[in-house]
């Protein structure tokens, strides 16, 4: 059974805890626009925290995480 999108960036955040987009970009397959899947994920009732992460370059990336209670509602499946 393939994945969704949406349930590889959930699996991901419950095993390796946060998530930017570049790291979305090196998934295999990658998933190439993360904030749009983090928002169809939210709407779905997920509470996915995000921070902003500055660069090198004086910009700023986001970096999402999976709220506890989220993470428990995962575990329970």
């Amino acid at each position: 059974m393939k994945l969704s999108q949406n349930d590889r960036v959930l699996i991901h955040l419950w095993e390796h805890g946060e998530l930017s987009s570049l790291d979305a970009t090196r998934l295999n397959p990658p998933i190439m626009r993360l904030a749009s899947r983090v928002h169809e994920i939210r709407k779905a009732g997920f509470d996915i925290p995000s921070r902003k992460e500055p660069t090198t370059t004086g910009g700023a990336y986001a970096v999402y995480t999976l709220s506890a209670n989220d993470l428990t509602r995962i575990e329970g499946v």
